[in-house]
């Protein structure tokens, strides 16, 4: 199948089986324009999803981790949308966050979302998140919270602070 032929354009399908092969070789900004061109030209929801999700990845592959969650957000999954939501934050910690109470609340909305996420995001992640949440003796000494609710600033989410124990 040609994919540039101005006389013949390609399906959604055309693209979406092309952009499947440049994201199996790992050439993501090929892969990201075909999908993104399926998604235009595309009626159907199933083959819409399954770009949002391929599209996802390759935000997420490539750090973009707020891209990658705002592709999240147009996966009709409720389950999925939220688990790879719960991913994109939780990876935003080390470079969103930069105090503490900043980087726990990260790891605190994640967990909002993982909490939602319909079992996907498994009970290691989620331990692993919750071992990167602030001590109740380190809230205690910031004069903090827990159970207040604050905004997450680099996300511009509310979430309920938590501690690690």
């Amino acid at each position: 199948i040609v994919l540039n032929d101005k006389d013949n354009p390609p399906t959604a399908e055309d693209l979406i089986n092309a952009a499947l092969a440049d994201h199996k070789r790992k050439e993501y900004s090929i892969a990201k324009d075909r999908f993104s061109k399926a998604l235009e030209i595309s009626d159907n929801d199933e083959l819409k999803q399954k770009c949002y999700t391929y599209l996802f990845d390759i935000a997420y592959k490539r750090n973009n981790y707020k891209e990658a969650f705002g592709l999240a957000s147009s996966i009709s999954d409720n389950c999925v949308a939220n688990e790879k939501k719960a991913y994109a934050v939780a990876m935003s910690a080390p470079n969103c966050g930069s105090t503490p109470i900043e980087k726990s609340l990260i790891y605190c909305l994640a967990l909002d979302y993982a909490e939602k996420s319909c079992g996907n995001v498994g009970s290691s992640t989620m331990n692993s998140w919750k071992s990167a949440l602030l001590s109740m003796q380190e809230l205690v000494m910031m004069n903090e919270t827990q159970g207040s609710t604050y905004n997450v600033s680099c996300w511009n989410k509310s979430t309920i602070l938590r501690s690690k124990d």
